[in-house]
């Protein structure tokens, strides 16, 4: 009131996910309009841990232009939190095949009409990496199983290279089981040793 002296002072705990805490008091001389200074400061620190905090402190006062004191004061710290981690690296699309079998293509991309005799009979036909192309990578080897038809049974990688790339393609030269047409493989993500 009018030349009184009113004082008030609270404790407040704010924000869900930091524990901040903030203090707040003021003590009030008089009545009437009037204009007030202050200072601050704010700082945040980092320790050795990796820990980060925030402590914030304000304080000022002020005159009426009857002459009477406003003086107020704030004080918020929060407690110390961890940073959140980094985030993973996405998994790498390129490498080394997995020494592992290969998906063989859907007919007709398995009916490669091999007539090496050797393929005829059941026997695996390595596969040299100088037969195998591709747009990225290079140096695989492969053995082949193909059924008495001259079709494609089973995939499996002998030497697994290096720089293949997920959703490229390998291409075997028909040479080499001296077939009708070339095998194309489309290598997965799961073919790649990454």
């Amino acid at each position: 009131g009018a030349g009184g002296r009113d004082r008030a002072s609270s404790r407040v705990a704010a924000c869900c996910c930091c524990s901040v805490a903030s203090k707040v008091s003021a003590s009030i001389w008089g009545s009437g309009e009037g204009s007030g200074g202050g200072e601050g400061s704010i700082g945040i620190d980092q320790d050795f841990s990796g820990k980060l905090g925030l402590s914030q402190q304000a304080s000022g006062e002020g005159k009426t232009e009857v002459g009477n004191k406003i003086k107020w004061s704030s004080d918020i710290e929060t407690e110390n939190f961890d940073p959140p981690p980094p985030p993973s690296p996405p998994p790498s699309t390129s490498g080394p095949l997995k020494t592992a079998t290969l998906t063989v293509p859907p007919a007709p991309g398995n009916a490669v009409g091999a007539t090496l005799a050797t393929a005829l009979a059941g026997t695996l036909v390595n596969v040299l990496p100088a037969a195998i192309t591709s747009a990225e990578g290079g140096g695989a080897a492969l053995a082949l199983t193909f059924d008495k038809l001259g079709t494609v049974t089973a995939i499996f990688v002998t030497v697994p290279g290096t720089g293949y790339v997920a959703g490229n393609t390998l291409t075997v030269n028909k040479a080499s089981y001296d077939g009708a047409h070339d095998l194309t493989i489309t290598i997965s993500q799961d073919n790649i040793d990454a």
